[in-house]
Parts: C-alpha cells; sequence; structure tokens
C-alpha cells in the first residue's frame, strides 16, 4: 500500500518482462461481427499483441470483422488497426467510435510536436478517417449493441451495451 517512488522503481527493476492485457471483446451477432479493440498487433510488446492469435483459435481471420469498435485511443487499444508496415489490418470493417474520443485525439484542434505517441495515433487514424464513423452515447452500433459513454480515462472513453435474450452485458475497458 502506498509505495514509494523508489520502491515502485526497485519492483519494476527486478523483472524481466512486464506483461499487460487487454481483453478485447469479440461479439457475433449472427449476421455481423465486432471487435471491441484491437490491441497492439504487430506494434507493441511481444508480451501484448496476441488478439490475432486468440480470433484465430476460434476460426475468425481479420478480414471476417465487419465492425472495429474503439473504446479510446491510447495505443494499447489501437495499435493493432495497422501492420508494421502501416497497412490496415482489419480490411474489410468500418471502425466506429464515440465522436468525442474522435475529436479529442483527431479533430482539427490537435497539432503538436510535443507528444510522438498521441502523433502517431493522429497519423495513423488520419488515414483510416474514411473508414470511421461517429457516434454519440446511446446510439446503436447494430441491433442489440448500444455505445454507452464513459469519459474519465479519456474524454471521449465509451463502452458498449449488449442486450440479447433478455440479458444485458456491458463492456467496460480501463
Amino acid at each position: 500500500t502506498n509505495p514509494t517512488d523508489a520502491e515502485i522503481a526497485d519492483a519494476l527493476d527486478s523483472v524481466d518482462v512486464i506483461r499487460g492485457s487487454l481483453s478485447p471483446l469479440y461479439i457475433d451477432t449472427g449476421t455481423t461481427k465486432i471487435l471491441a479493440d484491437v490491441g497492439f498487433g504487430t506494434n507493441g510488446p511481444a508480451t501484448m499483441g496476441g488478439v490475432i492469435p486468440a480470433l484465430a483459435s476460434i476460426g475468425i481471420q481479420p478480414e471476417d470483422i465487419d465492425i472495429v469498435y474503439l473504446t479510446h485511443f491510447h495505443g494499447d487499444h489501437i495499435a493493432g488497426l495497422v501492420d508494421a508496415d502501416g497497412q490496415t489490418v482489419y480490411t474489410n470493417a468500418r471502425y466506429v467510435t464515440l465522436a468525442d474520443e474522435w475529436n479529442e485525439w483527431v479533430g482539427d484542434k490537435w497539432n503538436t510536436a510535443d507528444d510522438a505517441n498521441r502523433n502517431a495515433n493522429y497519423d495513423m487514424m488520419q488515414s483510416l478517417r474514411d473508414k470511421f464513423t461517429l457516434i454519440q452515447d446511446g446510439d446503436k452500433v447494430v441491433d442489440g449493441v448500444h455505445v454507452v459513454a464513459l469519459p474519465g480515462h479519456t474524454l471521449g472513453q465509451s463502452g458498449l451495451l449488449i442486450e440479447s435474450n433478455g440479458e444485458r452485458l456491458i463492456h467496460l475497458a480501463d
């Protein structure tokens, strides 16, 4: 509880590999295949590039995905949209996110040379701009899947409310 900066640094120095986790949600409505967040893909730590192999383990290839829903634009949720060569990974998908998140990270107001990660996100999203649909809190992604605004972690962070056969699931990230 309440470690000092020195205690945190010591703990991190003793670890060979820092592992994180991200659990993108895969939804198959019967007519539409949705992936909520895509992880790092090949653009991050090797220990966090498992989304495509996980999908393959259930017989799903990136080109099978119809909609990629992005909860927010941090690298561990979006870097896997493109491969190491900058080519689109989910080639047949349209991308959906909350308009507030798009405007925060990619809107016309953003322009800086001071933040390399933010600029890389901006450049990647600009290259995919034509594939994006921007929606609002409460909007339907597809029947039974609606957006829930969850600002805080980022200004436009969101989740999904999934309803089927009288049951509901809310998908949250970070």
